[in-house]
């Protein structure tokens, strides 16, 4: 038995990553349930959905750098 990973596919997940990204963005707009309803699948499937979207997001972001912060207010530059 070969395995191979297709690039619309995330895993195990039984959604493609278009289709979740286009549950989690309709999911912005009207609540889970209603957009689980309006696209006949479960709400936990447009949870699974956001949550992916979310995670990837949070992967991408770059690395943030803050400067002139002190370590502690209370002492002197």
């Amino acid at each position: 038995m070969a395995v191979e990973e297709v690039p619309w596919g995330d895993g195990k997940r039984t959604l493609t990553k278009a289709y979740m990204l286009f549950l989690a963005r309709w999911a912005r707009r009207l609540s889970w349930k209603e957009t689980a309803e309006a696209f006949r699948t479960s709400w936990d499937k447009v949870f699974d959905a956001v949550e992916h979207v979310v995670t990837f997001g949070f992967l991408c972001q770059p690395p943030v750098e803050i400067r002139g912060c002190r370590q502690n207010a209370n002492q002197p530059n």
